[in-house]
């Protein structure tokens, strides 16, 4: 091997290792960063909420009406196993790039719910939601405060509005509508032809899964 090579071996070997140790420091900063921020997730809540709000706050949620069965069936099609996973596992999902939400994140975090309200707030509180409540209850809680628009305002007068049925009697079809509908009213309004069609493409998309 004549100097020339030796050289540029050297160099390739120099660069090659000034790239891994780049590599080792930034994932370093990133590790500390994500351990940084869930421990402020972890014990960030009453910095954000009192006491008082917090056993407010839960205790509503707590305290929404059970859904029927077949909500948490239907939903596990749309997300499987949201209702199981923690927010810990969605926040991990997403920094891989494969984002699969806990069901907690259904709940809009309304910023009257803090008393010290900051970009760090909501996701501090999906985090408690589904530590102290769960995801089914979070999901009893949501599905209750969704504006299905034309006048429905929760999930039980969506029902009555667009199939004039209690909630019990849908089909699994129709509470499946429902739950499509929550993710965004307007644009799969079901007394609009193209709100209609468009809620008939998005279940054929979820039966092929």
């Amino acid at each position: 091997m004549g100097r020339a090579d030796l050289a540029k071996k050297l160099a390739f070997e120099v660069m090659r290792k000034k790239i891994k140790n780049c590599l080792v420091f930034v994932l370093s900063i990133g590790l500390l960063f994500l351990l940084g921020f869930y421990i402020y997730l972890r014990n960030g809540i009453d910095s954000v909420m009192t006491p008082a709000k917090q056993e407010k706050v839960f205790a509503s949620i707590q305290a929404a009406p059970a859904l029927p069965e077949s909500f948490y069936k239907q939903y596990e099609k749309i997300n499987p196993n949201g209702l199981e996973r923690g927010y810990t596992a969605s926040l991990l999902s997403r920094f891989l790039g494969k984002p699969k939400p806990c069901a907690c994140e259904t709940i809009y975090a309304h910023p009257g719910y803090f008393d010290a309200y900051n970009r760090f707030a909501p996701p501090i509180f999906m985090y408690e939601a589904t530590r102290k409540v769960g995801g089914k209850k979070c999901l009893d809680f949501a599905l209750q405060k969704v504006d299905f628009a034309n006048g429905a305002m929760g999930v039980t007068a969506a029902s009555e509005q667009y199939f004039q049925k209690d909630l019990a009697l849908l089909t699994d079809s129709e509470v499946l509508d429902l739950l499509l509908m929550m993710e965004n009213p307007s644009y799969f309004n079901l007394l609009r032809e193209k709100g209609r069609e468009r809620l008939e493409q998005r279940k054929a998309a979820l039966l092929l899964k």
